[in-house]
């Protein structure tokens, strides 16, 4: 529980008294300076804070956030003598059986091989810059294209019903805008054997023909439109010869045929795909390489040498970069996986030889100097070492603290009585400009307790309520017995009063 008492809370620092006032202590008739009292008083009431602020309270211990308990080997355990932190096999097997939190061999394979978000775009950029590149104004986007065909997705089935509808072309016919319908037959079939043939006049007026809704006259301006029309056959001859142009245009860039062979890498800059022999210049590894370029307002190339490898370079104003290789999916992995297993045995050895792990960093030799165990780890000590914190420290253990900087720790374990001692500085060994510092020992919680026990029961350091009293009414005067110093008798003594004439 906190401690009830308050501190006294002395302010004045005093006077410290010589050594050997404090070795003989006080003689008969010394009369003690009071500079001595205020240092005394001040030290305890420091201590007292010292020890308020740094003892362990007996609840605190194996609570949350409290004091741990330890086990015979310094280790924290629980209430019921169970190691603290123990992972039983039960949730080690719940751990292992947990498919959320770990993979099979499959799913790394299958996430390993899949294409990452950078190398997607540019496969996309890739195929638009070669689709798109070089089409002419009018008909480089989707939205041209579609007004092209009057925005109709079926297009080809609305041409190709526009040629159905038209009459057959026969060897010796020609068509007529003077359709031949199957009734002017009938009619022409009635006709009387040796009839007058109707002569028509060679003029007349346009007034006497009648015009309804599915005959009327039609003008040269309109002849003139529809004939500037263009027939399905001359649309087609204009879509292949439009096909065959992009065909060709695409094959210059190495799409749909053999890839552009370049002398010079340097001179593969306009979209498409290209080689060059190991023979060439500026091939990637000086290795016959298939090379694609994508084009934008810098230019990149792509590509894979004969070996099997794959190098990538960007141009810009500074000039062409150097080939860079890339790692494939699989090589990666075989890459991160040495890596990790070397790494595994690589720390281990390493934490190894530091005290970390199944073997310990050595043994101190025997009448070494303390001062000069200055890298982290941990040690066993032998004996008659220099600096050791005490003789009992022979063959205890050694926890040494060293980080970049000019600081260091060190901590020993007694190997018979298990008393621990510690010590810091900035001593000349660790680069520091400074010493050691003492060597502390640190106090157990039992023992602290039992030295603030034997504190609070001390009866010479402390006074009771009662003795309190009497003291603070000899001071003030407060009861019955007052000392009056005065010139004057008092005009109403009390019992036990007394008087002093000046």
């Amino acid at each position: 529980m906190p401690f009830q008492q308050p501190l006294i809370g002395w302010g004045a620092v005093g006077i410290e008294p010589p050594q050997s006032l404090k070795d003989a202590g006080w003689q008969a008739q010394q009369k003690p300076p009071a500079e001595y009292f205020n240092w005394t008083f001040r030290l305890l009431d420091q201590a007292l804070l010292e020890l308020q602020q740094n003892a362990v309270h007996s609840e605190q211990v194996g609570v949350a956030n409290g004091i741990a308990r330890l086990n015979a080997d310094g280790k924290p355990i629980n209430a019921d003598g169970s190691l603290a932190g123990e992972v039983t096999q039960i949730e080690f097997d719940e751990h292992t059986d947990d498919t959320t939190v770990h993979i099979t061999a499959t799913e790394r394979t299958d996430w390993n091989a899949k294409e990452t978000p950078a190398g997607a775009q540019a496969k996309v950029n890739s195929a638009v810059n070669a689709l798109v590149n070089g089409a002419p104004v009018g008909l480089d986007t989707l939205v041209e294209l579609a007004a092209a065909v009057a925005n109709d997705p079926d297009f080809a089935t609305s041409v190709s019903n526009a040629l159905d509808a038209k009459v057959d072309k026969v060897t010796g016919k020609q068509l007529s805008t003077e359709d031949y319908t199957s009734a002017e037959k009938t009619k022409l079939g009635g006709i009387e054997s040796g009839a007058n043939k109707y002569v028509h006049p060679a003029t007349h007026a346009p007034s006497i023909i009648a015009q309804d809704v599915n005959n009327r006259f039609v003008s040269d301006t309109e002849k003139n439109n529809w004939n500037a029309k263009e027939t399905p056959a001359g649309a087609q001859e204009k879509a292949n010869q439009a096909e065959a142009d992009a065909i060709n245009w695409a094959k210059e860039l190495g799409l749909g045929a053999i890839a552009k062979s370049v002398a010079d890498a340097n001179d593969a800059r306009a979209g498409g795909f290209y080689y060059v022999t190991n023979a060439g210049l500026n091939a990637p590894n000086g290795e016959t390489a298939a090379i694609i370029v994508i084009q934008g307002s810098n230019y990149g190339q792509l590509a894979l040498a004969a070996s099997g490898r794959m190098f990538s370079r960007i141009y810009t104003s500074a000039g062409w970069s150097a080939w860079a290789e890339r790692e494939t999916t699989s090589g990666a992995q075989a890459k991160a996986d040495a890596a990790a297993s070397k790494g595994t045995n690589d720390a281990k050895t390493w934490t190894r030889s530091f005290g970390f792990g199944d073997n310990s960093k050595g043994q101190v030799p025997a009448n070494a100097d303390l001062n000069t165990i200055v890298a982290s780890g941990f040690y066993r000590l032998q004996s008659g070492h220099a600096n050791q914190p005490s003789a009992a420290a022979n063959f205890g253990q050694m926890l040494v603290l060293h980080g970049q900087s000019d600081t260091i720790t060190q901590l020993v374990s007694e190997h018979s009585t298990g008393k621990l001692y510690t010590r810091s500085g900035n001593p000349p060994q660790v680069g520091g400009s400074g010493t050691w510092g003492a060597w502390t020992e640190l106090e157990t919680t039992a023992g602290a307790q039992a030295k603030v026990n034997a504190h609070a029961e001390n009866t010479i350091q402390h006074i009771n309520s009662d003795e309190r009293t009497a003291w603070n009414e000899k001071v003030t005067g407060v009861g019955t017995g007052k000392i009056t110093v005065s010139a004057t008798a008092p005009t109403a003594p009390g019992e036990g009063d007394i008087w002093i004439e000046v």
